[in-house]
């Protein structure tokens, strides 16, 4: 953890998971690190697992000791990402508590022939609060609706969500 923390070349601060709160209309992450720490709302959260640098989600709401972070999976929470070898951008929300997977929309559909199974998606840092490059997740499932205009893809977090003990709170200033 002390390694990682030290190659970020983005200002950040470490923290502590101290509770998590599935509900049926949103879920939270509370880490111990609040407003003392200079942690603000929309800062994004990242974790290192598996070797991988993966997007946990951003800051909702802070106190002063401890700070609730909405999660990838959470339906609220949406990302600007970029399929990482072609490059196709769309944008991602959660499905809820009870999925195991995350929607990337709008990705164009002419892309159908070059996108795999497995590839990775990556934060595109457009007109985000997440900086680019963060990783989401694999493909898992690709559908092409022949009435849709576009791809929707079921993306599976890069993150075990159920093992995530630390996080990074990224100090980047929203767009």
């Amino acid at each position: 953890l002390l390694g990682f923390s030290q190659k970020l070349e983005i200002g950040h601060v470490p923290a502590e998971i101290i509770a998590k709160d599935p509900g049926n209309f949103f879920n939270t992450i509370t880490v111990n690190k609040g407003s003392s720490h200079g942690i603000k709302p929309d800062m994004p959260v990242i974790a290192l697992q598996d070797g991988f640098e993966g997007l946990v989600g951003k800051v909702a709401g802070v106190g002063l000791m401890t700070s609730e972070i909405i999660p990838i999976y959470d339906r609220n929470c949406f990302v600007a990402a970029r399929l990482m070898n072609t490059r196709y951008e769309g944008l991602t929300s959660g499905q809820g508590n009870y999925s195991d997977f995350i929607k990337m929309r709008y990705v164009k559909k002419n892309a159908r022939t070059e996108i795999q199974y497995g590839d990775l998606v990556i934060t595109s840092g457009m007109n985000s609060i997440y900086p680019r490059g963060i990783y989401l997740g694999r493909i898992r499932n690709i559908a092409a609706k022949d009435y849709e205009t576009s791809l929707e893809l079921e993306v599976e977090p890069i993150l075990d969500f159920s093992k995530l003990e630390y996080v990074f709170i990224l100090q980047v200033e929203s767009k």
